[in-house]
């Protein structure tokens, strides 16, 4: 592995914020795409507002956001060690 810099971790962090953006696109349009062909009455906030959505956001970002800390932190460790 690696060493990271601060520059990698923005860099991850940006495509973190892309892949958020992804995701969520996704989410929506696959729930337009669902309402429509079941002919579901549902608003979009409702969808948005759902245990399952927030469930998957509420674990989703904050891992994401460990991973990433946690690989800067193993990579200044060795970073250490090697010095």
């Amino acid at each position: 592995m690696g060493e990271w810099s601060l520059m990698d971790v923005k860099a991850e962090f940006k495509k973190l914020i892309g892949r958020i953006l992804l995701i969520l696109c996704a989410q929506i349009i696959g729930f337009i795409l669902v309402s429509y062909f079941t002919r579901m009455t549902m608003s979009l906030w409702s969808f948005i507002s759902g245990y399952t959505i927030i469930t998957f956001w509420l674990t989703y970002l904050p891992l994401s956001i460990v991973i990433i800390i946690i690989k800067y932190h193993i990579s200044k460790k060795g970073q250490a060690e090697d010095e």
